[in-house]
């Protein structure tokens, strides 16, 4: 009997943090970009500057500092972007398992924003998209 009530409290929960407002979901696209953009200005431009010591400290990721381009990384991000429009479509719609999609996702992003912090405290400096980690989190928690 617990175990069903506590069921209907995470259901509830769940649905609750999804249908608040239908517009509410939309701001994940907006929230995304935003980091994103941060992150496409910032990232090449750092990489000249700091990717040689970075890759000397963490060797295994040497080789992305030297394939990066930012013509790639504007396809990446439109490909993500494109998912994350299409994704909260989808949830807008009301039906529960896409809103459950898309809060996987959400919480994905939330990670990653995470691990974007998480490098900037390792490697002691500012890391590209890290201010928007920082101002964002907040929000996406």
């Amino acid at each position: 009997m617990i175990v069903l009530f506590l069921t209907h409290v995470v259901q509830f929960s769940l649905l609750a943090m999804l249908t608040v407002g239908y517009g509410i979901i939309w701001l994940f696209p907006v929230l995304f970009l935003i980091h994103d953009l941060e992150e496409i200005v910032g990232l090449k431009s750092w990489i000249e500057r700091n990717g040689k010591v970075v890759g000397e400290r963490f060797p295994r990721f040497a080789p992305m500092f030297r394939c990066y381009t930012t013509e790639r990384m504007v396809k990446a991000v439109a490909e993500e972007f494109a998912l994350c429009l299409l994704l909260t479509a989808l949830a807008s719609t009301g039906k529960l398992p896409m809103q459950l999609i898309w809060y996987g996702a959400f919480a994905a992003y939330t990670f990653h924003l995470v691990v974007h912090i998480v490098q900037s405290v390792v490697l002691r400096m500012y890391v590209p998209a890290v201010a928007t980690s920082v101002l964002l989190l907040p929000i996406s928690l």
